[in-house]
């Protein structure tokens, strides 16, 4: 998967509320993985910070609201 479309696909998840660890672990990558594609989205979309990504992310309709955030096995 592309990297700029891995970082999107774990955007929604981050607006859910879950932390690097749960998405990383939903991804199967490490944190840093995580962490690394968020700083690059943040820098593409020239966003400054979180509150803005996850702005972003809900006015392009990549969250989908009704579904819960997924938890550990």
């Amino acid at each position: 998967m592309a990297p700029l479309r891995r970082s999107v696909s774990s955007t929604p998840a981050g607006c859910r509320g879950q932390s690097v660890k749960q998405i990383a672990f939903d991804l199967g990558v490490s944190r840093s993985t995580v962490e690394t594609h968020r700083t690059s989205l943040l820098a593409k979309l020239n966003l400054a910070d979180n509150a803005a990504l996850m702005r972003f992310a809900f006015e392009a309709g990549l969250i989908d609201t009704s579904k819960p955030p997924s938890t550990n096995p």
